[in-house]
């Protein structure tokens, strides 16, 4: 699987931040992987609750019933990135239309076609804005306009994520934790561990707010105020030095 592109870092003395915050694609995928294993199947529940309320609605209903049902199957039979293609393309503005491009989306971003995935997201944003998978949408559109290259337009979309109070708190928190990351990268410590409380403040038990503690600390250890000045080093030996791991990955 191939690694998204990540913002460069700022020149100059900069701590190796940048190298070592490369983390937004692992976090990501890890909700993707996540996101599947647990909504895999609710589309189908939906289309079936969808169908039982029209059922109930007489001989139209039942028409309208056999239909939603060849849509349903059709949509089940559909495993590969053509057959999802060909199956959104029949059913155009249906809800599992929007599910398929979803998944089209995902897969385009997992395998670092962030085009592909922009586009996807997209064509999925407006048939699924009133579900469920509105805001898990929207963060997928984030980050692959932020590893695609636009940075400012992804961090822009992040960051409206964030503001949204009335938006999944799961969502907010990782959109906030991938701004931090972003900020890290790019040399902004200050700005990265304002961002990292912020994850903690919207959501503090979940496992971005983990992760941020952890940004947060490395940010404190690099500030460059005296206190963080290397001891001198007796004679003959090597200065110390201080090594990061990323997410203890």
């Amino acid at each position: 699987m191939s690694t998204p592109n990540t913002p460069s870092p700022v020149s100059g003395d900069q701590p190796p931040v940048a190298a070592e915050a490369a983390v937004i694609t692992p976090g990501f995928e890890e909700t993707l992987r996540a996101f599947w294993e647990k909504n895999g199947k609710l589309v189908i529940i939906i289309c079936v609750v969808v169908l039982l309320a029209i059922i109930g609605q007489g001989a139209y209903g039942v028409m309208a019933a056999q239909r939603e049902a060849g849509v349903a199957a059709a949509y089940g039979a559909a495993v590969t990135s053509d057959q999802l293609k060909s199956f959104a393309s029949a059913h155009a503005g249906h809800r599992l239309a929007g599910a398929a491009h979803l998944r089209l989306a995902d897969e385009a971003y997992a395998a670092g076609r962030y085009p592909d995935a922009q586009s996807e997201y997209g064509k999925a944003a407006p048939i699924l804005k009133d579900s469920v998978f509105a805001g898990r949408i929207q963060l997928g559109l984030g980050m692959a306009k932020l590893n695609g290259g636009d940075v400012a337009a992804g961090e822009a979309a992040l960051k409206a994520l964030v503001d949204d109070i009335a938006g999944s708190k799961a969502v907010r928190a990782e959109a906030a934790y991938h701004r931090a990351i972003t900020a890290a990268a790019a040399g902004r410590a200050d700005e990265a561990s304002t961002l990292a409380e912020q994850v903690m403040s919207i959501d503090p038990e979940s496992i971005w707010t983990q992760r941020a503690l952890m940004l947060r600390a490395r940010a404190a250890v690099q500030a460059p105020t005296p206190a963080s000045v290397a001891p001198a080093s007796a004679p003959g030996e090597a200065p110390p030095s201080i090594q990061f791991k990323v997410d203890g990955k």
